[in-house]
Order: structure tokens, then sequence, then C-alpha cells
């Protein structure tokens, strides 16, 4: 009794350790688990109840390792119906596995996926996985027993049709497994190898154009600050006629002033705003990129806000006019951003790759893509780094199923737009296509 005991707790941890030592497959989305095989040596060596329990206690950890709970049901099908026929009716474990992926593991699978876990994307593919991963684990198994009874326990009784029949599947099988594992792993890496210089180069233009938009914008606002500087405060008129100049020069600009070192606008363009407002004389002193720019006395961007009658996103632009090393006040100009989105949803439209413009806080500017709003924060709670620094990016908030979360994963890129501009360029690409195609390898 304890040398059972003794071997059904070896073959648990086994199990255990089978399952968290897995093989990652398809960048991390999927997992060739061998707990498995530990069951079904547990089944010959002690019998039904105990191997149930091992493969139950397998079963769980596979629940509480990814949250996928119809994987853990179809495993412990797959033990009952293998042990049913390998100990009532004589079946060799491979057989009657394929017998069970052929007749209930594969249609049980798509039917859990489907309709249970409204999994659309990948039912014709995940329950060959599985098949393939269960098909492993009997082979292995039955080499493990075959090996077992011929050099451990020497069995001179060793059934010649057992020997062969495992020896020859086994056989077919491993070899078949290991290519097919190479081909996907060698795949994998090309893909990575691909999508990384299709993000690169799409993140290289766009961040081009970007810094010589913002550069441009920031050169107008830069000679304000500078006229400040020349003129003083007190040539209000010849302020008001530059400002005047640079609003109009530059279509893009929302709004522009220039303030003393209290704030108060000296210059402002428009006059007057849609309320009537006359806004000469308005003091900003509550402004964040008032207070920052006097304090860094250097140019700062402001959050993205929605314009109060423009009523669409700007980002505002701050150079401090520093004389004598004092600040003496700085210019301002509000930013629209129809500019930015529509050059990153021509670059997108082009490479079918998403392209998202972030703030030094992940507060998202403008974007390409349809599931990332402006004002949002950018959600990176799932980053997994795969090889050539290409990242795995999966939305937490988008499904609490682990598999319909996949089916929303991106590849994801990101790198600050110049230096001196603490804005980010994100650039994603939907990961789920080389999914299926690398599911249709390992299938």
């Amino acid at each position: 009794m304890k040398q059972k005991a003794l071997i059904f707790f070896l073959l648990s941890l086994c199990a255990f350790a089978g399952n968290l030592l897995n093989i990652p497959l398809l960048f991390g989305s999927v997992h060739i688990v061998l707990g498995g095989i530990f069951a079904f040596i547990a089944l010959e060596l002690l019998g039904f109840v105990p191997a149930f329990a091992v493969a139950l206690i397998a079963s769980v950890q596979l629940f509480l390792l990814w949250g996928h709970p119809w994987g853990a049901v179809v495993a412990l099908l797959e033990f009952l119906f293998v042990a049913l026929l390998y100990r009532k009716r004589n079946f060799e474990l491979i057989t009657a596995d394929w017998l069970f992926w052929l007749l209930v593991g594969i249609p049980v699978y798509m039917a859990g996926l489907k309709y249970l876990l409204g999994v659309q994307e990948y039912v014709l593919h995940l329950p060959f996985k599985g098949a393939v991963n269960g098909l492993l684990n009997t082979s292995l198994a039955s080499l493990a027993l075959l090996l077992f009874y011929m050099f451990i326990k020497r069995e001179k009784r060793l059934s010649f049709r057992r020997l062969v029949l495992v020896s020859t599947l086994v056989l077919s099988t491993i070899p078949l497994f290991a290519k097919t594992l190479y081909d996907t792993f060698h795949e994998e890496e090309i893909i990575v190898k691909d999508v990384k210089e299709d993000i690169h180069r799409i993140s290289y233009y766009a961040k081009i154009q970007l810094a010589y938009w913002l550069r441009v914008h920031l050169n107008a606002v830069e000679t304000l600050a500078n006229a400040l500087e020349a003129l003083g405060k007190d040539n209000v008129q010849e302020l008001q006629r530059q400002t005047e100049a640079v609003h109009k020069t530059f279509r893009d600009f929302h709004a522009c002033y220039i303030a003393d070192e209290n704030a108060t606008a000296l210059t402002f363009y428009p006059k007057v705003n849609p309320k009537g407002r006359y806004m000469i004389g308005v003091n900003f002193n509550y402004r964040p990129y008032y207070r920052e720019a006097k304090k860094t006395l250097k140019p700062v961007f402001t959050k993205v806000f929605i314009a109060k009658f423009a009523l669409r996103p700007v980002v505002g632009i701050a150079v401090p006019a520093v004389k004598d090393g004092k600040f003496i006040g700085y210019a301002y100009c509000g930013l629209n951003l129809e500019h930015a989105k529509e050059l990153l949803g021509n670059l997108s439209a082009e490479s079918g790759i998403y392209l998202t413009l972030v703030d030094r806080e992940g507060t998202i500017i403008v974007s390409s893509s349809p599931e990332q709003k402006t004002f949002t924060q950018v959600e990176l709670s799932k980053f997994k780094v795969l090889k050539g620094g290409l990242a795995v990016h999966i939305r937490e908030g988008s499904n609490r199923i682990p598999l319909k979360r996949w089916e929303h994963a991106h590849f994801f890129y990101s790198d600050l737009i110049r230096e001196g501009v603490s804005w980010m360029l994100v650039a994603e690409s939907e990961v789920s296509p080389y999914r299926i195609e690398l599911l249709s390898i390992l299938g």
C-alpha cells in the first residue's frame, strides 16, 4: 500500500510538472502539455481510481494555468474513454486515443468552443492541436510502459503483438510530431521577422512625417516666443501682427497667443471667441502648461483635450520666452490633430497596420484603430516579448476567456516620435491570421 501511495504521489507530481513545463507555440497562445502521460501510466500501474485522480489533478491544473475550462473537460473525457477501452476491451492506449479524437474528442471540442465559449475563429484548428497533444501523450505513455516492462520488470511474456504495434505507432507518431513542431517554430520565426520588418518600416515613415509636422509647428510657436524676447511686452501691436500671421500661415493651429510672465495674454488670435468674449488680457495662470514652462524653461506639449468651441481634439504647444536667463512670458498655440489622424489613417490603409499616437502618460492622442479611442489609456496589461524585440499585446478588457482575448491580440511595437517630444508611436498588427496559419501547420 505504501509503495502504491508513493507511486501515486510521484505520478501526480510528474503530471503537475508535465503541464507546468509545457512547450509554448503560436507566440505563447497555445501549449503542448505533457501531464496526461502520467495519468495513462497510472492507469496501467495503479488502476482506474488512482489514475482518474491523477487525470483530475492534471485537468484542474490546466484550467488554473490558462482559464480554459473546455480543454480541461475534454482532457477528462479523453482519459475516461481511453481507460474504458484499455481496461475493458483490451485496446492499446494509442489506438483507443485515436478512436476518442475521431469519434468524440474533435466534435465535442468544436461544439464546446463554438456554442459554450463563443470562440469562433479557431473552432476548426484548436481541436486538431488537442488531438496532436493527446496522441503524443498516449504514444509517450505507451513507450514508457513498454520500456518499463522490458528493462525494469524484465517481463518475458510481453505480447509480441503489443511490442510490434506500440513500436510501429510510436516510431511513426513521435518523428512526425517532432517535424511538425520544428516546422511550426521555424514558421513562427519567419512570421515574427516579416511582421517586425513591416511594422518598423511603417513606423519609420509615420515618425518621420509626424516629427516634421510637429517640428514645423513648434518652430512657429518658437518664433512668437522669440518675438517676445526681441520686442518686449510693450510692443503689443507688432506682437499681435506676428501672432495673426502665424495663425493664418499654419492652418492646423486652433488659436494662438503671447502672454507675459504672469500668464496674462498680451496678444490673441482670434481676438474674440465664439461666445463674444475678448481674449486679450485674459489670465491663464491656472493652466498646467504655464507652470511647467515657467519652471523648466523648455517647450511643453499638453495633454490632448477637446477645444471648447472647435469641439475637436487639440494639443497645446507652449514655448517659454527667456531673456538673460529670466522667464519673461511664453507663446502658445493649440494644434488641431486632424492632419495627424489623416496621416496615420492613410498609412494604415496602405499597410494594414494600426498606428496610435500616445502622450507620455499613455493617453491616446489620435489613432487609426477603431478599437483605440482618443482620451483613453493604452492598455499594456499583457505584454509578451517575442524573439527579435517584437511583442504581443493582449487587451485585458477584451474578454475574460483567454482564447477569445487572443482573437483580439496584436503584434506590438512602440517608439518615441523624436527627441525632445515625449509622444510615442504605437504600431499594431493583428495576430489572428498568423495564428490560424500556424494552427493549420500543427493540425
